[in-house]
């Protein structure tokens, strides 16, 4: 069998390090060049797993107890993959990546150079993984247009079967720009409707890509939506980041406003101070949440959380802790409402395990729970109860060196907490 293929499973070693509360990392894929990583753990505590090996695109499914189930399996080799996204409920799971269509050295504005363009590929699965669909570009309203698309997130409201899938499009003026689009695909059907333009913005760069989220009430599934980019203020040297906040209720798939957020600094940009988000977590009990880091020139100084309480109260921001990190991503149990699990890097390249309880304000920082400090590249997170009001499973899957090769794997450790209180319990 391929050695790039062929996964080593090895055991499970009962033994724990200084951070007592975390299982020791298991390596579960062959050591090759794992990059970019997304868990779902679905509610029966298996882990579906998502990453990037080299730009191959692959899939694995493990167990509750981290024993393989299925794979790993390449869901897409053809198109080199940059990025990725992947979201369901278990039995329907939904991949999207970014990848080029042929050359990046050519351009993605004129038809000649057409094949240079990178676009948005979507892959299914409807059976809990064990199969899946060929590889498809995400269609476009008007098939002649070539421009560049990155940038994509993906959104699955299981209460409706409706999946969104969002990303960033070249102005086909001249590309500077970027719009932000989204297709739906509703309840029973396999063809996703025509793109729909969101926001004609001026952004050069985004600082955030499009991040999404839901609630429901009632019958009526309302979908948040934050994005921000790098824009000419039309001052004299000026240049500023701009926040937007979207909202669209599913029933009329109509997009609004909900304000944004100008924070002007001088060019050069190189040396600029910007707030930026790498995700929005919405809980129809909890609110919206929204974890950004401050950042001045390419040092990340301090790490905030900006909340819309489901209660109706106006957007608030506060400090998280004190040690300034990027946010990874988050995860939230759906009995569990009253906890925010994040996940995220500190300047010395070290993931680090945060919980954020909705109703206090309390904060816990666990550092390094990969044991992969010098060597850590990406990681994600998710959680699940075995029953209702029990203990919480958290889970981490990250990629890291393994030994001192050149080569990097996929790890699983795990954590249980309490659904409660503070209280954290060792892996046994």
């Amino acid at each position: 069998m391929n050695i790039q293929i062929r996964f080593a499973i090895l055991l499970l070693l009962l033994e724990f390090s200084t951070c007592e509360y975390w299982s020791r990392p298991m390596n579960v894929t062959t050591p090759a060049d794992a990059g970019e990583v997304k868990l779902l753990v679905d509610p029966a505590g298996n882990s579906h797993i998502v990453w990037l090996d080299s730009a191959v695109v692959r899939y694995l499914l493990l167990d509750p107890q981290n024993r393989p189930l299925l794979g790993p399996v390449v869901l897409e080799s053809a198109h080199p993959a940059e990025a990725l996204d992947f979201v369901g409920d278990g039995t329907k799971l939904f991949v999207v990546f970014q990848a080029a269509r042929g050359r990046l050295t050519q351009s993605c504005i004129y038809p000649l150079f057409a094949q240079g363009c990178r676009d948005i590929f979507f892959v299914e699965s409807a059976d809990g993984g064990k199969t899946w669909s060929q590889s498809t570009v995400v269609p476009r309203q008007n098939m002649s247009d070539i421009a560049n698309r990155q940038y994509p997130s993906l959104l699955y409201i299981k209460e409706k079967d409706r999946l969104a899938i969002f990303y960033a499009k070249d102005k086909p003026t001249d590309g500077q720009g970027k719009d932000v689009y989204c297709v739906t695909r509703v309840s029973g059907s396999k063809v996703f409707r025509d793109e729909h333009v969101i926001q004609t913005s001026d952004a050069m760069i985004f600082v955030s890509p499009p991040h999404a989220g839901y609630t429901i009430a009632g019958n009526l599934a309302t979908i948040h939506l934050h994005f921000s980019g790098v824009v000419d203020t039309g001052k004299n040297d000026m240049l500023g980041v701009r926040t937007y906040y979207y909202q669209s209720e599913t029933a009329t798939e109509t997009w609004k406003s909900v304000g944004y957020l100008v924070e002007q600094f001088p060019k050069p940009w190189s040396a600029f101070q910007v707030r930026y988000s790498s995700g929005l977590w919405a809980d129809p009990k909890a609110g919206l949440f929204l974890p950004e880091s401050l950042q001045i020139g390419t040092t990340i100084v301090g790490t905030y959380l900006t909340t819309l309480k489901a209660t109706g109260q106006p957007w608030s921001r506060e400090k998280l802790f004190g040690v300034p990190m990027e946010i990874l991503n988050m995860a939230m149990c759906s009995g569990a409402s009253n906890k925010l699990l994040l996940l995220g890097k500190e300047a010395r390249n070290q993931p680090t395990f945060v919980v954020y309880d909705t109703n206090t304000g309390y904060t816990s920082v666990e550092p390094d729970p990969l044991y992969r400090t010098e060597t850590f590249r990406k990681a994600s997170i998710g959680c699940y109860q075995a029953k209702e009001g029990g203990d919480i499973v958290v889970r981490i899957v990250g990629s890291a060196a393994v030994g001192r090769a050149e080569q990097y794997a996929i790890y699983v450790t795990n954590h249980t907490m309490s659904a409660t209180s503070a209280e954290t319990k060792a892996d046994l």
